[in-house]
């Protein structure tokens, strides 16, 4: 390959994961029902007719964008279940990690996770959209099944499910309400309610 090709290649693959930023960037800030060929375009500062080009369909584009956001989340959640050990091995413990996702979830993340969040409804529309919503959704239950596990808990799988669950509808319920990192002590003190709920399960 030669020079010239190798710079087109490389101004190719630049342009084309420009428009995939740009695309989560629009989810994640104003939602799927805006999002476009034009929109994104302007978003990610890429011609339309480039956009076209890469990305046929919308459609292509969602896809593209859920794709990458699977991968950012998978690098995100291994990071964080390396850090799993001793000082998780408590309820205490435990409840400590799972602030720490919880307020990089509503902090540094919150762009990813208000766009997970818009993509996890996409997928209740379509079958290609879910089972990439589910591999993500599957890198924070191995999380809380780790740290579940670490702590002793029995029947980790099913208990980090139902925990899960309770995290989830918290993050929304705290994205929705404020633009704000959540109080972290009012916070920690539901993380704790909901773990002694998922611990009571019999």
């Amino acid at each position: 390959m030669t020079k010239k090709a190798t710079t087109q290649q490389n101004r190719g693959i630049a342009t084309r994961e420009a428009i995939i930023a740009g695309a989560l960037e629009l989810i994640g800030s104003v939602g799927l029902a805006e999002l476009n060929h034009r929109s994104v375009a302007k978003t990610a500062k890429v011609s339309l007719a480039r956009t076209t080009y890469y990305f046929e369909s919308r459609d292509d584009i969602i896809v593209a964008a859920q794709s990458r956001l699977a991968e950012l989340d998978a690098k995100r959640f291994a990071a964080a279940v390396d850090k799993i050990g001793v000082r998780t091995a408590t309820r205490e413990g435990v409840i400590r990690a799972a602030m720490e996702v919880l307020l990089a979830d509503l902090g540094a993340h919150r762009p990813q996770t208000t766009a997970y969040l818009e993509l996890g409804l996409e997928a209740a529309r379509s079958s290609a959209a879910q089972q990439l919503f589910d591999t993500m959704f599957s890198h924070r239950l191995d999380y809380f099944r780790r740290l579940f596990e670490c702590a002793g808990i029995s029947d980790p799988e099913e208990r980090a499910r139902i925990y899960l669950s309770c995290y989830l509808g918290l993050v929304l319920q705290e994205l929705s309400c404020s633009n704000k990192i959540p109080d972290v002590s009012s916070t920690e003190h539901r993380m704790a309610a909901y773990l002694d709920m998922a611990l009571r399960l019999d």
